[in-house]
């Protein structure tokens, strides 16, 4: 995986980025956003975007700016890179995540958080590992996406940590709002809490696709907020762990959840099998159990996925060691490769 360090205004930013990342970049957009080219309904979706990306989020629109000139890609196809898991659910009704979360609250190590990034092999070399000094908010380390401010996981130098999963919610009834892990970026940037991050997510509505949102704050304090396309949830427990994979869990977030999508099964049994573990088997709190469960292996809603759309990296924050381990691969075969943060 590649790893970069940006400092400065959103636009030094996403200048640096697009000119580190140029080959990278087009070859992104190649694999993921050709095929949209010359639609008509992709098109008018992107101007849609737009629109609100530039009234909701201008940071996010100033860096976008600066990745476009920085790669010599037009600013729209820069957009639509940013965008096109929304776009694939909008125009072809597909999306694919299957990534897992699970926070432990105390270990032999302090407050963890685990995640697994399970998607085609195809994204695979899409992911970038981010050092972000901005020129306002808290530093930032996060597992990012080419030419995209998307923030899959990450920790900033409050000690706050988010892990994300994505869902499929079918409120589409709600008026569409911004990318969602765009969002996570800049609460990273922007939020010491989950107090603050809860709220900051309130201000938004998602554009299309949902996600839970696995929080932990360096103290320990943790909370899952299940978010569709209008609304949220938090989740909280009594024990040591939180854990989250593609479906609300939340009462009142299951009613506005697509369950008809094809990954319903899965998502459903991964979380059952999180449970399992953590509340049954009564796993130790330690480093060590976040790698075997990481690792899992089970019959039926395996962590560790080796299929077509499997986890082909894992990650784990260490808050009160203001460290990041990252597995290039299946962490049941790859190494975890340490990180100091800030």
């Amino acid at each position: 995986m590649k790893e970069c360090n940006f400092c400065g205004t959103p636009m030094k930013i996403g200048i640096a980025h697009g000119a580190q990342f140029a080959q990278d970049i087009q070859r992104s957009y190649q694999i993921h956003c050709q095929k949209f080219e010359g639609s008509p309904s992709a098109k008018q979706f992107c101007a849609d975007m737009y629109d609100r990306l530039h009234q909701q989020l201008p940071l996010a629109e100033e860096e976008l700016l600066g990745i476009a000139q920085g790669s010599g890609l037009p600013f729209e196809s820069i957009l639509r890179l940013n965008y096109w898991e929304e776009l694939e659910a909008l125009l072809h009704g597909s999306y694919t995540p299957a990534c897992s979360s699970i926070a432990f609250k105390t270990s032999d190590r302090g407050p963890l958080l685990g995640k697994t990034t399970d998607i085609e092999f195809e994204q695979r070399s899409d992911y970038i590992l981010q050092h972000i000094c901005p020129c306002d908010g808290y530093s930032i380390v996060q597992l990012g996406k080419l030419g995209t401010v998307k923030s899959e996981i990450g920790m900033n130098s409050a000690g706050l940590c988010i892990g994300t999963s994505s869902s499929m919610p079918d409120d589409l009834d709600q008026e569409p709002g911004v990318e969602r892990m765009s969002l996570v970026r800049y609460a990273l940037q922007y939020c010491a809490t989950i107090k603050e991050a809860v709220e900051y997510f309130s201000r938004f509505h998602f554009y299309r696709l949902g996600l839970n949102i696995v929080l932990l704050e360096k103290s320990g304090q943790c909370a899952v907020l299940e978010k569709s396309i209008g609304y949220q949830e938090l989740r909280t427990s009594n024990t040591n762990y939180l854990y989250a994979t593609n479906f609300y869990a939340h009462p009142n977030m299951n009613r506005v959840y697509d369950h008809n999508v094809w990954y319903f099964d899965n998502a459903f049994f991964r979380y059952a099998n999180l449970q399992k573990i953590v509340d049954y088997q009564k796993v130790p709190n330690t480093f060590d159990s976040i790698l075997s469960i990481l690792s899992n292996h089970s019959p039926e809603g395996a962590i560790c996925d080796h299929s077509n759309y499997g986890t082909l990296y894992a990650s784990i924050l260490v808050p009160a060691e203001r460290k990041l381990y990252v597995c290039d691969g299946h962490p049941c075969e790859a190494d975890f490769k340490e990180f100091s943060c800030f």
